[in-house]
């Protein structure tokens, strides 16, 4: 698998990751708002193995970047896509985008329950 297919599959298998998290974060509103503690422990434990297999995928998207020689924040991304051929380079940076979207949403998401909640 090229450098460019693993970075794209690693950004798939992140989204995909996200759209659970956010679905399961749903879950958990409607569970904490019917104080049902029994499914909201089990929604945790969920919760708890999709954040481990999202920093999983974070820490091997970042070993990709590293080993090619790019940082691993978003000047590194960026200088990494952009060492693709651009068509490819345009359709990832598109894709990465969003994902930070998806991402940033999900943490907004998470942090209003939070509030809400406490």
């Amino acid at each position: 698998m090229t450098h460019q297919e693993s970075f794209a599959a690693s950004l798939h298998d992140a989204a995909l990751l996200l759209d659970q998290l956010h679905e399961l974060l749903q879950d958990e509103r409607q569970s904490l708002t019917a104080s049902d503690a029994q499914k909201t422990q089990s929604l945790l434990q969920q919760k708890t193995q999709l954040l481990q297999q999202l920093d999983q995928n974070n820490r091997q998207r970042s070993e990709l970047l590293t080993t090619r020689g790019f940082a691993t924040d978003e000047e590194g991304v960026q200088a990494f896509l952009a060492s693709f051929p651009p068509q490819e380079s345009q359709a990832y940076s598109v894709q990465w985008q969003s994902l930070q979207q998806r991402s940033k949403s999900t943490r907004l998401n998470s942090s209003h329950r939070t509030i809400s909640y406490a």
